[in-house]
């Protein structure tokens, strides 16, 4: 074969499945050898380490023809929230921002209570480093408690907060319907989701207030299809059925999303309380204070 013609032969057994990756689940790790045991579709494999594996937890098996190789752990989020009570076992259940929960052990010397945001490291299984001060993607100060936020007093303009005191998802179509079946708040075509922020929005911007600006920050699990639709809703907490209207279209994805400022005049006056969705594409949106999703940024003028 021309050297010319080398090149394209290798490229064709490549794309004929000679060259694949598959996930599979780390057994044991020889550290004299630099190798790991994974059990993977077809049985458990010893093979060399480009990455380290953790026990028991899934990793990404590399096939380069016939030969395996592991290249690392399935990357977790750096970020959780808290969910359970320190056990006596030295573990505590947090939430991840993948949505799924976990056990993880956590500094002794540490205070960690519910709904704190910590910062989790995933090389050693599962061990909380600290609790953060900021989320390095939105920003946001993750001091700031849920709840009503002290903006002081006098005339001029300020920029608040409000952190959502807990989210939900419903079946339905018009309105939902039924029990919120997950904390994560979905935007499909048969989903309505809420984020609920109680009466601390109304109680604390005056109704003669000139809203200037309203944001909403979104943490995406998934978005794909059409855009997604953010209206209000009149429940302050998650119970009774979802009815979501004034809904306008808005990007997909993570980031702040900006709405119009008649959502924050409707909010200041208590005739609305809080964010929801209205259909479009399939979305998965994090839950309250997972990632900070679910974070409304109103400013005003006094």
């Amino acid at each position: 074969m021309k050297p010319s013609e080398q090149q394209p032969a290798i490229n064709q057994e490549l794309a004929a499945g000679l060259s694949q990756y598959k996930q599979g689940t780390c057994v044991s790790i020889d550290w004299v050898a630099g190798t790991a045991l994974v059990n993977i579709p077809g049985g458990t494999v010893n093979m060399p380490m480009t990455g380290v594996p953790i026990p028991r937890q899934l990793c990404w098996v590399g096939f380069l023809g016939n030969q395996p190789i592991c290249l690392g752990v399935v990357p977790r989020p750096p970020l959780a929230t808290v969910t359970g009570t320190p056990g006596s076992g030295g573990l505590v259940e947090v939430l991840s921002d993948n949505g799924k929960t976990y056990m993880v052990a956590f500094d002794g010397g540490m205070t960690v209570t519910p709904t704190d945001r910590v910062l989790i490291d995933w090389t050693s299984g599962g061990t909380i480093l600290c609790g953060p001060s900021a989320d390095p993607i939105s920003g946001i100060d993750l001091d700031v408690p849920v709840g009503t936020p002290d903006i002081g007093s006098g005339s001029g303009s300020r920029a608040v907060t409000f952190n959502p005191t807990d989210s939900g998802t419903q079946n339905g179509t018009s309105a939902g319907a039924g029990s919120y079946w997950t904390a994560q708040v979905y935007c499909g075509n048969t989903t309505l989701g809420g984020y609920f922020y109680g009466g601390q929005i109304a109680s604390t911007i005056p109704d003669s207030a000139r809203i200037d600006s309203v944001e909403l920050f979104l943490s995406a699990a998934r978005s794909s299809g059409s855009a997604p639709t953010i209206g209000l809703h009149s429940l302050g907490g998650k119970s009774g059925n979802l009815n979501v209207d004034s809904a306008v279209t808005t990007s997909g994805g993570t980031g702040w999303k900006s709405l119009p400022t008649s959502f924050g005049d409707a909010l200041k006056t208590g005739s609305r309380l809080g964010i929801g969705t209205k259909h479009g594409g399939y979305h998965i949106f994090a839950a309250a204070n997972s990632n900070n999703s679910g974070a409304l940024r109103i400013t005003y003028t006094v």
